[in-house]
């Protein structure tokens, strides 16, 4: 991935200087804009209630707090769009990144490959 960085705003502390390239260099693959232009939208819920389809989250816990279990029993209901814990999934792929190595989820996922779990 390459980054262009203009020099000249590299320090700025202002978005709008630092965001201004000349034409023939610009490549934004996003955009910023300042808060008071959003448009706020109803949620899309991934699972009703809990989490927002389009978004990224991050689960932690205590050690033995069946963390593993828990997430992939939520990639396992959205991956076949059943419900998880009595609440309405979206179907879809998921990505699972097992943040203690992969030895748990391997243990469960190895069999599933027909399952956009990735």
């Amino acid at each position: 991935m390459n980054f262009e960085i203009n020099p000249d705003v590299a320090l700025a502390a202002d978005v709008e200087a630092a965001t201004r390239l000349p034409a023939d260099r610009r490549r934004a693959a996003f955009s910023f804009v300042k808060a008071g232009g959003l448009t706020v939208r109803p949620p899309e819920w991934l699972v009703r209630g809990y989490i927002e389809a389009d978004t990224v989250g991050v689960g932690y816990g205590r050690f033995g707090s069946l963390k593993s279990f828990a997430f992939l029993d939520l990639a396992f209901s959205v991956a076949t769009g059943s419900p998880w814990l009595g609440n309405e999934t979206k179907l879809g792929p998921v990505l699972y990144i097992a943040g203690e190595g992969c030895r748990v989820a391997r243990s469960f996922l190895t069999t599933e490959d027909f399952l956009p779990i990735y």
